[in-house]
């Protein structure tokens, strides 16, 4: 890589990911990943409602800010959620404002909820060299294996059931093979008749050897304090931005180039979020400091009003 090259990637903030999969999934068991930070380049897109609708949205954005040599199709569900909550954590902060309902009384109220609560979930059991999990069902006995599917396969199949998926279509979507038989249809009709103990386990074992951010919290109810445990949707829409945005990101760009001493609009456009936010709160404090010198100093100068004396 030339000088040039290396200068032009790191033209603004950058870290190092881990992500959930710890790499077991990837050629060459890749367990981290040099990530930018947003900017205006990749808000637009965010900002984008018919690109988000589609799986180039978010591949746009991920192409651009994942500076390492990989395919992003190969990435796990898991593996983008880490990456879009440490970008999102990054660009706004780490706090979320949610709206939450309790299960018991039905009392609606506001709940702040951090990223940094979040943690990643731990495996008990790790794929083999061909990416699959293998396991046994308690009752029947019949043998099974799960592959865990890439997020733009998870996206397309989310897509094509418009996301109302039910249980055992998600489940023979993960299975891989099922006592043998690897035809879809032959596994949905051998999932419907698998008994109630047989059809818990599967579910627990996808759920527990799924990689991915645990963003179960629990939250007492403000209203008849019972304690839930409520769901952080880490999602595809998880970095979405309403398209008014786009706009409130414009006029942004547009303060830090008229205030900001020799910023061109290239570079304010090309400026970390977390940096473009930083210098106009910078901005708006410096013109309050000097408007309030600016007050005090016409308080303070000495009156050029005349008085004239009657004769």
């Amino acid at each position: 890589m030339s000088k040039h090259d290396a200068t032009s990637r790191i033209e603004r903030p950058f870290s190092v990911i881990h992500i959930p999969s710890k790499g077991k999934y990837y050629e060459g068991c890749k367990s981290s990943f040099l990530v930018r930070h947003l900017s205006c380049i990749e808000e637009s897109v965010l900002a984008n409602g018919g690109l988000m609708e589609t799986e180039d949205g978010i591949k746009l954005v991920l192409d651009s800010l994942i500076m390492d040599d990989f395919n992003i199709e190969d990435l796990l569900p898991g593996d983008v959620q880490a990456i879009s909550m440490y970008l999102y954590s990054t660009a706004y902060g780490d706090k979320i404002d949610m709206d939450v309902t309790c299960p018991h009384c039905s009392h609606q109220e506001k709940k702040e909820v951090f990223i940094s609560q979040f943690s990643i979930k731990e495996m008990e059991l790790l794929p083999d060299e061909n990416g699959l999990m293998q396991g046994v069902l308690p009752v029947s006995k019949r043998r099974f294996s799960i592959k865990i599917p890439t997020f733009f396969e998870e996206f397309r199949f989310k897509s094509a059931s418009d996301n109302n998926e039910s249980h055992l279509e998600r489940m023979a979507f993960l299975l891989h093979e099922l006592n043998g038989e690897k035809d879809k249809e032959m596994i949905w009709g051998a999932l419907s008749s698998l008994s109630i103990m047989d059809s818990r386990f599967l579910k627990k074992f996808i759920e527990k050897n799924t990689p991915g951010v645990d963003t179960h919290i629990l939250h007492n109810c403000g209203e008849c304090h019972n304690e839930y445990k409520m769901h952080v949707s880490g999602g595809h829409n998880f970095l979405r931005l309403p398209e008014s945005y786009a706009g409130s990101m414009l006029e942004e760009v547009y303060l830090v180039v008229r205030h900001g001493e020799g910023i061109g609009w290239d570079s304010a456009m090309r400026m970390s979020t977390s940096q473009r936010k930083w210098l106009l709160t910078r901005i708006q404090q410096d013109v309050k400091k000097k408007n309030e010198q600016e007050s005090r100093g016409a308080k303070s100068a000495p009156s050029r009003s005349r008085s004239f004396k009657k004769r």
